[in-house]
């Protein structure tokens, strides 16, 4: 019995300890200016792993260099990329960019302009992403409720099942 009440409270606090890591991952970063996003791709490989969580932080244009990894919304693709600074100029005050995922053979085919919304890699979590990913789908949104709602379940009955075994006036001392 107290093995069941050990492995039921070690389940809610290790889902509680999770949500709350959960939280501070995804909250944290934006609370403090930055942004995070789920790589799903693997043209940045081996230096950022396809699934992995990047988090990116806006920079003034002038601060990004060749050899930055940096986040962007792709105007020719139409989805946000993550990829390396290969060239960087200037043209009549305004920063352009020319990127390439590092397991790509060729360059991305857009001059990147700064006003698409750039943004430069602060660090990544290989795999988080993947765990984001899952978690905020239909499956992961259930089990947070459902796992300890089912544990405490087990455990109210455990507990009545256990109460009612004692004689009228009995006390459980363990």
């Amino acid at each position: 019995m107290k093995l069941i009440k050990i492995i039921i409270k070690t389940a809610l606090y290790s889902t509680l300890a999770g949500s709350l890591f959960i939280l501070i991952l995804v909250v944290g970063p934006k609370l403090l200016g930055y942004q995070s996003y789920i790589v799903y791709s693997g043209s940045m490989e081996p230096s950022v792993p396809m699934g992995a969580l990047v988090v990116a932080k806006p920079v003034d244009p002038a601060t990004i260099e060749v050899g930055d990894i940096i986040v962007f919304h792709s105007p020719d693709q139409g989805v946000i990329l993550t990829h390396r600074v290969i060239a960087a100029q200037e043209v009549d005050g305004q920063p352009l960019f020319h990127t390439k995922g590092d397991a790509n053979d060729f360059i991305d085919p857009t001059t990147l302009k700064f006003d698409d919304k750039v943004g430069k890699v602060v660090y990544d979590i290989p795999w988080m992403g993947y765990f984001l990913a899952y978690i905020g789908g239909p499956m992961g949104r259930f089990l947070p409720i459902v796992v300890p709602g089912i544990a405490l379940f087990i455990l109210a009955r455990r507990n009545s099942q256990h109460s009612s075994d004692q004689p009228k006036g009995a006390r459980d001392v363990g």
